[in-house]
């Protein structure tokens, strides 16, 4: 699922959800939460909390979190 998500350049806020041979799958995407930010370094890189979750058929379910780094308001 994390390998079909859009590129950095297009991977937005918000909700994408689908199915892949019976599995429910469903990506999350939101601001990372951080008090501690060096405003230099958020010119370039915006960090975005993704969180990706899978249910098998029989209603197993597997989450993952990771974060994903966005250009920033400087980046090209």
């Amino acid at each position: 699922v994390e390998t079909g998500l859009p590129d950095r350049a297009t991977l937005a806020k918000g909700s994408l959800s689908g199915e892949m041979q019976g599995f429910a799958w469903s990506v999350d995407v939101a601001p990372y939460p951080t008090l501690l930010s060096n405003p230099r370094a958020d010119r370039f890189w915006t960090p975005q909390m993704v969180v990706i979750t899978v249910r098998s058929p029989s209603g197993g379910e597997v989450q993952l979190q990771t974060v994903r780094l966005t250009g920033g308001a400087a980046a090209p």
